[in-house]
C-alpha cells in the first residue's frame, strides 16, 4: 500500500485553504437588514464546513488500513483542520451576529407578548375580583360597586382578542354583585325589623319594670300607713296598761274616780280618732285622686283639732297628767304618722 507508506494526501489543497482565508475572512455582516452579506457568510462557511467534514471522513477512512498510518493520517488532518479552523470560526461567529440577534429579538418579542397577554388578564381578573365583597358591605355600597362595573368599557383597545371574554366577565361579575345586593337587602331587611323588635320589647319591659315600681311604693305606702297603725294602737294599749296600773296603785277614791274620768276621756278620744279615721275614710273615697302623703297629713290635723276642741278641765294634777299622756301617746302617734308621710 504504496498510499499507506507515503505522504497523506486530501482532496483539499494548502493553496485552496490559503484561498478560503483570503476570500473568506474578510466577509462580515453589517447587521439584521445585511440579507446578502449574511447569505454570503452562510455560503462560505458551509464550504469551510464541507470541506472539513470531508477531511474528517477520509481521515477515518485512510486511519483504517494501519496505525502508523493512521497517526500520519491524525496529523494531518489536525494540521488541516488546524487551518480551517479559524476560518470556520470567523465565519460562524459573523453569522451568528444575525441568527443570535434573530433569537434574542424573537424572544423579547415572545417575553412581550406573555407580558401584554398577562396584563389583559390580570384587568380580565380584576373584574372577577370586584364580585368579592367584604361580610360588612352594605347593600348601598354594593349598588355602587354594581354602577362602576356597569361604566366599565370593554374596547378593542385594551382587551384585544379577550374582548368577548372581558365582556362576559364583567356581566358574570355584574350578575353576582345584583344577586349578593338582594340578599344583603333583605338581609338588612331583617336586621331592621329584628332591631324595632328588640327595641319594642326593650320598651314594654321598661314599662313593665316602672309599673313594678309604681305598685311597690303603693305597697310601701300600704305597709307604711299598717305600722303608723300599730304603733299608734301600741301607744295606746301601753298607755292603758300605764292607766291601770296608776289605777291599781291609787287608793284614794278621788284618785280612782278623776282615774274614770280620764279614761272616759281616752275612750272618747279614741272614738273621737275612729270618728276622725271614719270621716278621713270617706273624704279618702271622695278624694281619691289626691296623694297619700297629703291625706295622712289631712287627716292629722283634723284629729289635733279635734282633740283641742274637746279638751276637758280637771281640778287634779293626777288627772292633768293623766290626760296629758294620753294626749302625749296620741300626739306622738300623730307626728309618727306625719313623718312617715312626708318621707313618702
Amino acid at each position: 500500500m504504496a498510499e499507506e507508506l507515503g505522504v497523506v494526501k486530501y482532496d483539499i489543497t494548502n493553496a485552496a485553504i490559503k484561498q478560503m482565508e483570503n476570500e473568506y475572512m474578510v466577509l462580515t455582516v453589517q447587521g439584521l437588514d445585511d440579507e446578502a452579506g449574511f447569505k454570503m457568510v452562510h455560503e462560505a462557511r458551509m464550504v469551510v464546513k464541507n470541506h472539513r467534514v470531508a477531511v474528517e471522513k477520509k481521515r477515518v477512512n485512510l486511519k483504517a488500513g494501519a496505525l502508523e498510518y493512521g497517526r500520519k493520517v491524525d496529523s494531518e488532518a489536525k494540521r488541516i483542520i488546524g487551518l480551517l479552523e479559524p476560518i470556520e470560526a470567523h465565519l460562524q461567529t459573523e453569522e451568528d451576529k444575525v441568527t443570535k440577534e434573530k433569537e434574542r429579538i424573537r424572544t423579547q418579542k415572545i417575553l412581550k407578548e406573555q407580558e401584554r397577554v398577562a396584563g389583559i388578564r390580570a384587568k380580565i381578573e380584576g373584574l372577577r375580583q370586584l364580585a368579592t365583597i367584604k361580610p360588612t358591605m352594605t347593600a348601598a355600597a354594593i349598588t355602587s360597586r354594581m354602577d362602576n362595573v356597569a361604566d366599565i368599557i370593554i374596547d378593542d383597545e385594551t382587551f384585544m382578542e379577550f374582548k368577548e371574554e372581558a365582556e362576559t366577565i364583567r356581566n358574570e361579575t355584574w350578575n353576582k354583585l345584583r344577586q349578593l345586593e338582594k340578599d344583603r337587602s333583605e338581609w338588612e331587611e331583617e336586621q331592621a325589623k329584628a332591631k324595632a323588635e328588640a327595641e319594642r320589647l326593650e320598651k314594654v319591659r321598661k314599662e313593665q319594670e316602672a309599673e313594678a315600681a309604681k305598685l311597690k311604693i303603693a305597697h310601701d305606702k300600704i305597709d307604711a300607713e299598717k305600722a303608723a297603725l300599730e304603733a299608734e294602737k301600741a301607744a295606746e294599749a301601753q298607755n292603758k296598761r300605764q292607766a291601770e296600773f296608776e289605777k291599781q296603785a291609787l287608793e284614794n277614791a278621788r284618785i280612782a274616780a278623776e282615774k274614770n274620768a280620764a279614761e272616759k276621756i281616752l275612750r272618747e278620744a279614741r272614738e273621737a280618732e275612729e270618728k276622725a279615721r271614719a270621716e278621713a275614710a270617706e273624704r279618702s273615697r271622695k278624694a281619691a285622686l289626691a296623694p297619700d302623703k297629703d291625706k295622712i297629713l289631712t287627716w292629722a290635723k283634723e284629729l289635733n283639732g279635734y282633740l283641742l276642741e274637746t279638751h276637758p278641765d280637771f281640778s287634779s294634777d293626777e288627772a292633768k297628767r293623766i290626760l296629758f299622756d294620753a294626749e302625749k301617746a296620741i300626739d306622738k302617734a300623730v307626728s309618727t304618722a306625719v313623718k312617715n308621710a312626708k318621707e313618702l
